[in-house]
């Protein structure tokens, strides 16, 4: 409140002990002898003077400690009331992440049915593979064994899958997550499934019906024959898309263990699940006790 190894205390203090002595002199004083008044005068015209100071003072500090108290009851009351306010946005949180913990389990275990279904038949081609191993004639260049697995791998990354879609309304059970680290694990894991389930769905067949349906014959005239080279080449455009789609997602599905990654963030919504139900029993037991 007071710093009394301030200069600037000091030099306000004695401004003001200074001050009627100063204002007496020049509009009365200088007019009159230097020694003027008996000293009652003057005993009474100090005690007045210091029995104000001493008032203003200790009005001063009684205000100053009336302002300090009422501010630190404010700044208590609003961080009790930002405290029940987080509280009670953690409770909210459960049936979003119940929801969250359902849908993420199930896409779960659709990346591996997915999974699944292109090892049982990258398997199956190698064993039918393994079969009809022979041993050529020495001028004759045959493919590797892994040269044709690796083919095998490559069309079962381009092959159609039966997966449940993503559906984009599970991005509004994001808006209650209070944790950021948990809230873009989720976020990350949604646009993955998202995309993975769009590009495993797509059926290449027609689109390789449609070229060569549309392929256009030896001699390319007639207006319908100019027809058929768009349609084919608009197909053909398609198709590239859409095979760099499916080894793109494949490779990421790979290389990122996507199914550990989902495996793991199920993990942390269920920690998170039961961490807001221990809060909210105690928050009951509390009020229960209070009650008694």
């Amino acid at each position: 409140m007071f710093n009394l190894k301030s200069k600037t205390f000091w030099k306000y203090a004695l401004i003001i002990l200074l001050f009627p002595a100063v204002v007496n002199f020049l509009l009365f004083q200088y007019k009159l002898p230097w020694v003027f008044g008996t000293a009652d005068n003057w005993l009474s015209f100090w005690g007045n003077y210091t029995g104000g100071l001493v008032s203003a003072f200790v009005a001063y500090v009684v205000a100053y400690s009336q302002i300090e108290k009422q501010q630190i009851l404010a700044n208590s009351q609003i961080k009790k009331q930002q405290q029940i306010e987080l509280h009670n946005r953690i409770i909210a949180q459960l049936p979003s992440l119940m929801r969250i913990r359902l849908e993420l389990s199930n896409y779960s275990m659709e990346l591996r049915k997915v999974k699944q279904e292109r090892e049982a038949y990258v398997a199956v081609q190698g064993e039918i593979l393994g079969k009809k191993i022979y041993f050529p004639k020495p001028e004759y260049s045959m493919p590797s064994l892994e040269e044709k697995m690796e083919k095998y791998e490559h069309r079962a990354n381009l092959g159609r899958y039966t997966i449940d879609l993503f559906d984009k309304n599970n991005y509004i059970l994001l808006e209650k997550i209070e944790n950021d680290d948990l809230h873009l694990k989720l976020i990350t894991c949604f646009n993955f499934y998202d995309d993975f389930s769009k590009a495993v769905t797509i059926d290449l067949v027609p689109l390789e019906k449609k070229i060569e349906e549309h392929r256009p014959g030896p001699k390319t005239t007639t207006s319908l024959d100019m027809n058929k080279v768009l349609q084919s080449s608009i197909a053909r455009t398609e198709l590239v898309d859409y095979i760099s789609k499916k080894q793109i997602i494949w490779k990421k599905f790979f290389e990122e263990s996507q199914l550990s990654i989902f495996e793991q963030v199920l993990d942390e919504v269920n920690k998170e699940i039961a961490d807001i139900q221990k809060r909210k029993e105690k928050e009951n037991s509390t009020i229960l006790s209070n009650l008694g």
